[in-house]
């Protein structure tokens, strides 16, 4: 593939997410002497900081109690470099200090690796069961479960009932291993995308996982979100007096009070024009334009607004893949796509934070989360041209530092990462 073709191909990509619409297909650029690959068939699902996504990790200062699951305290496993992805799920088990980091896009599709950031590299698990490759993922930390909750995500290429069983299914990572949970109740797939996908984040006031959802139909907007949370055992559809508009850019923990918040891009009001239908009468207050920026909070029972204007990127707000960290200090923070800055939120309001030297360059989709040292972890993502990338990136609350590691495994297609459950 030119680099030409590519290079707009990736642009309409971005164009699509930032219209809160999901991409078709996407290629990445390759040796020429390499076999066409196939196109991305399903839709890319992108999590927001923190992958889904995309994305979302866990305050390293929040206690460890005791719990159902008990995390190994280490995990066995090959050292090495994760081959170059974007759109992985990634999530922090404050338990064991790890970082997992699961699927996401390569140059031959979807993946269904799991690579674990031990705080001074790489290592990928030695694991006899693992969920189905898959792009898009949503995992946070599950304070009582004591284990990564991972759910969601898009395959590469069609799949049978078994597969979908697998993408549908809640799985859980603990510490060691992975496990698949049944559930009698489960959110429902995009039918644009075929896919669960959203937002994830802990509300620890609650103790329960938040995701949120937006139904994606051809000729169709969605005017709010869906909340969905998960007490560990099943998922549950919320019915808040307060809906949420659905232009969610990140959801993330906030440590003053112990909920999640989520940070809203701006929207002109939602109206049905030519084929386009819309899941609210035109002029409702579901409908509403979002003139700023604005961060809300859920309560456990509803969503009440806090804060407008000061989000990260301000108007313009480009925060996708906003995965929620929290530093040694323990504040809540998202890093911004395409610029790579880092933003911190003191339950009031946004700023940004200040770095000295180099740091990772402008990308998006990429992989973020805190680590054992409070230090804020960046892997991969896709930059512009050059496709998916490798690079980890440390920030030690001052500076960047880029880590340096062997040259990255290759990938594999998508089938070949895929064990059942039962097997």
């Amino acid at each position: 593939m030119r680099d030409t073709e590519f290079v707009n191909q990736l642009r309409e990509y971005l164009d699509r997410r930032a219209g809160r619409v999901r991409p078709m297909r996407i290629a990445w650029p390759r040796d020429e002497s390499r076999s066409t690959l196939r196109a991305l068939a399903l839709g890319v699902v992108v999590a927001v900081v923190v992958s889904g996504a995309i994305v979302a990790g866990f305050a390293l200062h929040l206690s460890r109690s005791q719990g159902p699951l008990a995390p190994s305290a280490g995990v066995v496993g090959v050292p090495g470099t994760p081959p170059a992805r974007c759109c992985a799920a990634v999530g922090y088990d404050p338990g064991s200090g790890q970082v997992v980091m699961f699927g996401g896009l390569g140059p031959h599709g979807a993946l269904g690796d799991t690579w674990v950031w031990t705080g001074t590299g790489w290592i990928k698990p030695r694991l006899t069961v693992s969920p189905h490759s898959r792009l898009g993922a949503s995992m946070v930390f599950d304070q009582k479960l004591q284990a990564l909750v991972l759910i969601g995500g898009n395959p590469d290429a069609p799949v049978g009932s078994s597969e979908r069983a697998d993408l549908e299914a809640t799985w859980l990572w603990t510490g060691s291993q992975w496990k698949q949970l049944r559930t009698a109740h489960a959110p429902p797939a995009s039918f644009l995308s075929q896919a669960i996908s959203g937002d994830i984040g802990y509300d620890a006031a609650t103790g329960r996982v938040v995701l949120l959802t937006t139904q994606q139909l051809t000729h169709f907007e969605s005017c709010s979100t869906e909340t969905w949370t998960f007490d560990g055992s099943d998922w549950r559809l919320e019915q808040p007096a307060t809906a949420l508009p659905a232009s969610v850019a990140a959801l993330v923990d906030e440590q003053q009070t112990g909920h999640v918040i989520a940070v809203l891009a701006p929207r002109a009001a939602v109206e049905p024009v030519g084929k386009l239908q819309t899941s609210c009468p035109a002029g409702s207050d579901a409908a509403r334009a979002l003139p700023s920026s604005s961060t809300w909070r859920w309560t456990g029972t509803t969503w009440v607004e806090v804060s407008a204007g000061t989000e990260p990127g301000g108007s313009r707000l480009d925060v996708f893949n906003g995965t929620f960290l929290s530093d040694v200090a323990g504040r809540a923070m998202v890093l911004t796509d395409d610029d790579e800055r880092l933003w911190s939120w003191d339950g009031v309001r946004w700023s940004a934070l200040p770095t000295s030297g180099p740091g990772p360059t402008p990308r998006s989709d990429s992989m973020q989360s805190v680590d054992r040292a409070g230090h804020i972890v960046v892997y991969g993502g896709a930059g512009e041209p050059v496709g998916p990338l490798y690079d980890t990136w440390v920030w030690d609350g001052a500076r960047w530092s880029q880590w340096a590691g062997p040259a990255p495994a290759t990938s594999s297609p998508s089938p070949a990462a895929f064990t059942p459950a039962g097997a």
